[in-house]
Parts: structure tokens; sequence; C-alpha cells
């Protein structure tokens, strides 16, 4: 079997430019490449299949381009993601006002029975403000929340409590709690008013997003020593602000947000970190009075990112901008050509 030299060079500079630009993948995009090639010199000389080997390699180049792209799209992918997350939040905090301008206060942390034991969570009591009222058309206040009847309502969690980003936690669980101690929006059995709120409503924690999730009818939420605890073992929802490095940019700048939280006038806010258990103390607290010196400026949702620089990786870019140009070349060149037995070396 004769190879014409520019042949032997041109695949090697192909296998090159793949290893170049995608590392050790790069023989993947090249075995592939090879097979577009292959069924590209078949049809060339099949004018019927001609057409059909020339849109493969279109095809091909279209395919590394998406895989490239890919990482750009799951950064906006997450953002949308934190955004409705976020959203959830505002959502719940309107479902408290709703039942405070009926009851004339918040909603305990939990409904207790003669034993002192909890019953119902807030999230259960708030659900007909929410707009759910199916699910109160068969849930049983005289029997806990895991009890005969109420335990079969677990599917009738709204949506608001459930996360996209925590899609895989079983389907009867939230990541939204209350922060309960005895000065916090929620103290326990006792349900708030807006005059209990000294520091201000703004500036009060009412509602956060855990790390953790739990049963969204189980009346258990986080303590104030828990979301107190150091940064270093967050049990609030942490997530970085700045978006992940692409093949084409390279990222500086943002934050590290801490918490996802909703205040008790609500708004919603990203928390950056990390943030000391003393700002985080203030802002949980209703009537401590707090002057935190230290305390991060809170970030409104379209200010989530924050100043981000974009660094093109220009090596990247050049290497891609080369492979591109080999794939291509057959196009106007077939170095495979069937030479004259004077060019060809065995």
């Amino acid at each position: 079997m004769t190879f014409r030299l520019p042949l032997l060079l041109y695949v090697t500079a192909v296998l090159a430019a793949f290893l170049a630009t995608f590392g050790q993948g790069g023989l993947v995009g090249f075995v592939l490449w090879a097979v577009f090639a292959t069924l590209f010199t078949w049809g060339r000389k099949r004018s019927s299949l001609s057409g059909l080997a020339e849109a493969g390699v279109v095809l091909l180049i279209i395919g590394l381009l998406v895989a490239l792209l890919l990482p750009a799209v799951q950064s906006a992918r997450e953002a949308s993601t934190r955004h409705m997350c976020a959203n959830n939040l505002k959502l719940m905090a309107i479902g408290l006002f709703n039942y405070y301008d009926i009851h004339k206060k918040f909603p305990p942390a939990h409904v207790d029975d003669a034993n002192g034991k909890p019953m119902h969570s807030w999230r259960a009591l708030i659900v007909p403000y929410l707009c759910e009222n199916d699910f109160y058309d068969h849930y049983d206040l005289n029997e806990p929340w895991d009890g005969p009847n109420n335990r079969k309502l677990s599917h009738y969690m709204p949506d608001c409590f459930r996360c996209p980003k925590n899609a895989n936690n079983p389907a009867w669980t939230t990541n939204y709690v209350a922060v309960i101690g005895p000065h916090t929006a929620f103290r326990g059995s006792q349900g708030r008013t807006f005059n209990d709120f000294r520091d201000g409503t703004a500036n009060t924690i009412l509602i956060v997003e855990t790390t953790e999730p739990i049963p969204w009818m189980e009346p258990r939420d986080i303590t104030f020593e828990e979301a107190c605890q150091s940064s270093e073992r967050p049990c609030v929802s942490s997530f970085h602000g700045r978006p992940h490095d692409d093949f084409f940019f390279s990222y500086t700048g943002g934050e590290t947000y801490q918490a996802t939280i909703a205040h008790a006038d609500g708004s919603v806010h990203y928390l950056p970190g990390p943030i000391t258990p003393e700002a985080m103390a203030a802002r949980l607290t209703v009537d401590g009075a707090e002057l935190v010196t230290d305390e991060p400026e809170l970030l409104d949702i379209p200010d989530l990112l924050g100043p981000v620089e974009r660094h093109p990786k220009w090596r990247n870019i050049l290497s891609l901008a080369i492979l591109i140009a080999l794939v291509l070349m057959p196009l106007v060149w077939r170095p495979w050509k069937l030479p004259a037995a004077e060019d060809t070396v065995s």
C-alpha cells in the first residue's frame, strides 16, 4: 500500500492539532475525524455520495464547536438556577405575609401537641396562602405531619419549596428552612408580629436555603447556633458567584456567596462570604441591636456576579483555529489522491 508524503504529514499535523487543543481527549476527536475523512474520500470517488461526505465533515466541525461551548452554556444554566431558587424564597416570603394578613402574626416555626411535641411545620401552615388549596382539603391538623393520613400527602409539596439545583434530592424534601431561636424571626411555637422586629425587618433574616434536605412537612429547621457556625462548614447553602473557566476564557473577580436569604421585609439577597459568626448572628436576631463592622454588603439578585474580569485563552483559541483549518482543508485540497508512482514512498 502506498502513501504520499504530504498525506502522512497532513495526518500527523491533524493528530498534533487535536492533542494540542483537547489533550488526551483529542484522540477520540482524531478517530472521529479519521472516520469522516474516509467517508469524504469515498464520497469524492462516487459523485452520488460526495454531498453526504462533505456534510459529514461540516457536522464534525459543528460538533467540535458545540462541545467547546458547553461549559459556557452550563455556566449560564447555573446562574438561571440560582435565580429560580432565590425566587422561591421570594414566593415563600409572600406566603408568610399573606398568612400575617389573616392571623395578624407570622406562623410559628411549629405547632405542638399537648405534650409539647412538634406536629406541624410553618411550611405546611402557609400552603393555603401559596394558592395550593388542594393540600388543606386533605391535611388533618389533629394528627402529626407523619400520621396515617398526613404522610400520604407528601406529593402535594408546592413547587416553590423545591430548588432546581437540588433536583436529585427526594421529591418530598426541601432545602428552605427557618432559623429557630429565642431572638430570631421564628422562636418556636409562638408567632412573631412586626413589632417584634426592633432591628428592622430589612435587617433580619426570615428564611434561608440550607445544604441538607428535609421532608417538607416535617417540623424541623435549623437552630440559631447551627446557622452561626464557622463558615468553613456552613449549614446554609453556598456557591461561587463567578462563572467557571471555559475553553475560550478564564475569569477573575466575582464573589463567594455564603447564603441565599429572605429578609422579614420580603427582600431576597445573596450574602457574600465567608461571613463571621458575629455578622450572621447580627442578621438573625430581631432585637439584638448589634453593630458589626465587618459585616459584608448584601447583593441583590441582578448584581449576583459583581465585577468579573474575562481573560482570553489565546493558546486555546489559536490551537482551535489551526485545527479547524486543517479539518476543513480536504474541502479544497485532497492530500490522499492517488499519486503517480514516482511521487510515492513505500
